[in-house]
């Protein structure tokens, strides 16, 4: 019995070899009739005309989500062109430092529920699209030849429009105010920072001082070019309110009054 198994073996590596460089060939196809074509042809148009219709449907619902993504970002246009603008800023090299307004925008995702949209949206598209409506919005500035005083002027004028009564201090011993306002009995004391880069801790120090010497409620500081990073953390600690200069119209509801 094992001879006639090593037997078969043998036989059958000689057939592989045999066949390997000359395999069987298949059986060829029968042609079809003209009635079979006709009827194969009409099935290939059918599904090719299903699927350009699949093809528009899904654009049309990925064009409609997509504008009402922008409808939705559109309506906080004006606030994420100010927080781009507080929060993107550059370092001594021109380097634009991203970060914080990176985390700022998925925040904002998060909180206007833009995640369930990507079905049809990948996350990184809903971004850049925030990213574009941010840097394209306009919000209120002052004159590029405005120099501080002005810039003090009419944060001064921003407020008097608001109901604030104001007064401009001198620029001697003013213990870093510039504006002491005044509405309801609050008192606020305001610096004004006309920077072309985003305003370090310096200023804050400042304006925390200065409310405690003029025994103010709230302490300010505004400025159109965005704070560092320290800046923030400290104003956060000494309850220093951070403005945009077109933020500062809103001081009122910033300070729940």
């Amino acid at each position: 019995m094992w001879i006639l198994l090593i037997v078969a073996i043998a036989c059958f590596g000689i057939w592989a070899e045999i066949t390997k460089d000359n395999p069987p060939k298949s059986k060829p196809a029968k042609p079809l009739s003209p009635k079979e074509e006709e009827a194969a042809r009409q099935n290939s148009e059918r599904a090719n005309r299903e699927f350009e219709k699949a093809k528009r449907e899904f654009q049309i619902a990925q064009q409609a989500k997509w504008n009402e993504i922008t409808d939705i970002i559109k309506a906080d246009a004006s606030t994420l062109a100010i927080k781009r603008r507080q929060l993107v800023c550059s370092d001594a090299y021109g380097v634009e430092n991203i970060e914080a307004w990176v985390k700022e925008v998925e925040y904002y995702i998060k909180i206007r529920g833009l995640e369930r949209h990507t079905s049809f949206h990948n996350l990184s598209e809903i971004a850049d699209l925030i990213d574009d409506i941010a840097k394209s919005t306009q919000v209120q500035n002052v004159s590029p030849t405005s120099d501080p005083l002005e810039f003090e002027r009419q944060c001064a004028e921003t407020l008097q429009r608001n109901g604030w009564s104001t007064q401009l201090t001198t620029r001697t011993g003013d213990q870093g105010i510039d504006i002491i306002a005044k509405k309801k009995g609050i008192k606020v004391v305001v610096q004004c920072k006309l920077y072309a880069k985003p305003v370090g801790n310096g200023a804050v120090q400042e304006i925390a001082a200065g409310r405690s010497f003029e025994s103010a409620d709230y302490a300010v500081v505004v400025t159109t070019s965005g704070f560092t990073k320290s800046a923030r953390t400290l104003a956060k600690n000494t309850q220093v309110l951070l403005l945009d200069f077109a933020e500062l119209a809103e001081l009122d509801s910033r300070l729940s009054i």
